[in-house]
């Protein structure tokens, strides 16, 4: 999940630039989705043995919302 997101994530920037709005909106919205809803309730979100990928997932957040500005 968290490369996906990543993915998602660096698409929908691509798209940004491009000024391809439309593409970048349901990448966003796809990106959003799964950071919000999906991955928090994934059995092994809180286990010890993925914290650095969860601490990844936290700082692809905060560029998300940077991103937004």
């Amino acid at each position: 999940y968290l490369r996906s997101a990543t993915s998602l994530f660096k698409q929908a920037c691509i798209y940004r630039n491009e000024t391809n709005l439309e593409a970048a909106y349901v990448l966003y919205l796809k990106f959003s989705r799964l950071l919000l809803q999906e991955l928090p309730s994934h059995p092994e979100y809180r286990l010890e043995q993925h914290a650095e990928s969860v601490s990844q997932l936290r700082q692809v957040k905060v560029d998300f919302i940077i991103s937004l500005w």
